[in-house]
Formats: C-alpha cells, sequence, structure tokens
C-alpha cells in the first residue's frame, strides 16, 4: 500500500525479517484494541448510542460528498486519484474477517497516513452462516467496530449503503426475516433512541464511490442513463437508490438482471472511461469463490465477497493495476482480547 516500502522474498530461516514482521502484526493487534477501546464484544447501550451519533453528526458534513440541492451531503463520494483503495465485499456479521483486513498489509499505518482510504460496500450485518442467520449480537460488534473506524479515520474509511443496511421486512435468508429480526434486536438491547439513530445512519449513507481510476457501488448499475448529479440528488430518487443496492447481474437464474449495456450506459452517463473499472459486492457467483474478474464477461466489472469463514478477499490498487488478495481466516475477535 505504500510505494516507498519495497516487496521483499524471504528465506525461511531468515530470523530477523520474521521477527519485525512478527512484532509489526502484533503491533497491528495491540493497535486495533487500542482503536476498540474495550474488550471486543458489542458495546454497552450508552456507549454505543454516543458512538453513533457521533457518527451521524460526522455523516452531515462528510469529506468528499459534493452536496445536495438541500445543503446536504449527496449520494456521492469522490475520493482523490491518489488515495489507494482498499475495497471490501459483503463481510456479514463476520467480524474476524473484518479484523484481518485491518491487521494485515500495515493498512492502520496507511489509514493514519492518508494514504490508503478503506471501502465497505455495504451488507456487513446479517450472517450467512448456518445456524447464525437469526443471531445478531456479531452484527451489532460489527457495525461497533465500524463507527469506531469512522471516527478514527473520517476522510479514508467509507461504507456504501447496501440492501441489508434497512430494516425493511423484504430482507431475509433462508425463511428468516432478518430486516425485521436486527430491528427488535437493536430495540431489545440498546432502546428505542438507538434504533432512531440507526435510521438516521442508514439513510445518511452514500451509494456510490468515484475515483479517476474506478467506481464501486453494492449492487450494480441503474437502467437508465443517469448523471453524477442525479447520484448526489438521489435522495429525490427512491428508484435509482433501490437500484443500486439491489439489482443482479443477468445470469441464466435472473434474465432480468443488468448486461453490458447497463454497465456501458452507466459509465457514460458520468462521463468515465469505457475501461474505468466498475467494482459491486451483492452477487457472489458460485458458493466458494471470493472474486470474479470481468464479470458477466463485462470487461474491467469486478465482484467482490469478503464473508467467506475461510478467510477474507480484498480489492487493492497498486499504481495503475487492481489486484485481489486473499487472507486465511484467523480467530482473532479472542487473540485481540486475549492480548489486552
Amino acid at each position: 500500500l505504500v510505494s516507498e516500502v519495497p516487496t521483499q522474498v524471504l528465506r525461511h530461516d531468515d530470523h530477523d525479517y520474521r521477527e519485525q514482521l512478527a512484532l509489526g502484526r502484533h503491533k497491528a493487534l495491540l493497535e486495533i484494541g487500542r482503536l476498540y477501546g474495550q474488550a471486543l464484544a458489542p458495546m454497552p447501550p450508552e456507549k454505543a448510542l454516543i458512538t453513533l451519533k457521533k457518527v451521524n453528526a460526522l455523516l452531515s458534513a462528510e469529506p468528499f460528498r459534493p452536496t445536495n440541492k438541500w445543503g446536504k451531503p449527496g449520494g456521492l463520494v469522490e475520493i482523490p486519484a491518489d488515495a489507494t483503495p482498499v475495497i471490501v465485499g459483503d463481510l456479514h456479521a463476520q467480524v474476524n474477517n473484518l479484523l484481518k483486513i485491518l491487521s494485515e498489509n500495515c493498512l492502520l499505518d496507511c489509514l493514519k497516513m492518508k494514504n490508503a482510504t478503506l471501502i465497505i460496500l455495504g451488507d456487513a450485518v446479517h450472517s450467512e452462516m448456518a445456524g447464525e442467520i437469526a443471531k445478531f449480537e456479531t452484527s451489532m460488534l460489527m457495525m461497533d467496530v465500524i463507527f469506531q473506524l469512522k471516527l478514527a479515520f473520517p476522510g479514508n474509511v467509507f461504507y456504501i449503503r447496501g440492501n441489508h443496511d434497512s430494516f425493511d421486512p423484504e430482507i431475509h435468508k433462508g425463511g428468516v426475516m432478518q430486516g425485521v429480526l436486527w430491528r427488535e434486536a437493536l430495540l431489545k438491547q440498546r432502546g428505542e433512541e438507538y434504533l432512531r439513530e440507526m435510521e438516521i445512519f442508514y439513510g445518511s449513507l452514500p451509494y456510490l464511490i468515484r475515483s479517476e481510476s474506478f467506481i464501486a457501488c453494492h449492487a450494480g448499475p441503474p437502467r437508465d442513463i443517469i448523471s453524477r448529479d442525479d447520484l448526489i440528488n438521489i435522495a429525490d430518487n427512491p428508484l435509482l437508490a433501490a437500484e443500486l443496492i439491489n439489482t443482479r447481474l443477468h445470469r441464466p437464474g435472473n434474465l432480468s438482471g443488468y448486461t453490458k449495456g447497463d454497465v456501458k450506459r452507466f459509465r457514460k452517463g458520468l462521463d468515465l472511461s469505457p475501461k474505468t473499472r466498475f467494482i459491486v459486492g451483492h452477487t457472489p457467483m458460485d458458493p466458494f469463490g471470493s472474486f470474479w474478474l470481468h464479470a458477466g464477461s463485462i470487461k474491467n466489472h469486478h465482484v467482490i465477497y469478503s464473508a467467506h469463514a475461510e478467510g477474507p478477499r480484498i480489492i487493492i490498487r497498486t499504481g495503475a493495476t487492481f489486484n485481489s488478495i486473499t487472507f486465511p481466516a484467523e480467530p482473532l475477535t479472542d487473540i485481540i482480547n486475549d492480548l489486552m
């Protein structure tokens, strides 16, 4: 992530470098614990409410978001061209996956130095693991961690709205109404005021992030041609908002999904090059993968999924190239708690 630091291939018996790597990782794990400010468990209700209120205050004037016609941050984030994007797909309450991402590649140091921009493409909540679909403790912890990250790095941590970032009764998995149950869990554990603040949070989120080299949203492009101004004023266009968080790629089981022509029209409406990378989450192409290059035979259209129990996958840009990196799973919640 930092161009001044070279990549090195080390001998297995080179103890000096191995010790440095171990110390660097240890430092990162301690820094995560310090940043969170308590044991990695859901925050007590009062602390959680104060944290969420601070995040909502920040979102009311979030950096790099052009204001809409009402003078509020619009639905678009435009990050500087020199920012190194670290793009994370759906996490679905896999807290250890987020902690793994944060603890590798000196990411926390890069966030501090503002050399990197962490982008989470929505759907951080609602576990998809068997036996956990109706449980929400890890979803609470996930959002608590993300909120702390946002407060620590307001100009280079961005959360893009996904379809699960809602209490909508239509959000369900395996017959479980996760949207409704998520609302009930928050109401029971943290109270009505927290619930209202969470609704404010959802309503304040951007829908698309843009740089000179890429655009990214949760799901996919709209069917109609839209402009930058339309994205900024997305509060006036609920249909556009719904498409950006719900639409899926055209496939044999989804013949009404978006196609190469829709992606081409999307880039054109935003005055982008036909080669601009378009990165989304939302639609894993198979149960086993985490990254799909040129998905749907659409050039420079990539899908990323970061919620596998075996470990997360991310996309980063190094120079002019976008690369995917896979990390092995680690029980970092327990490890960090043991270190603190």
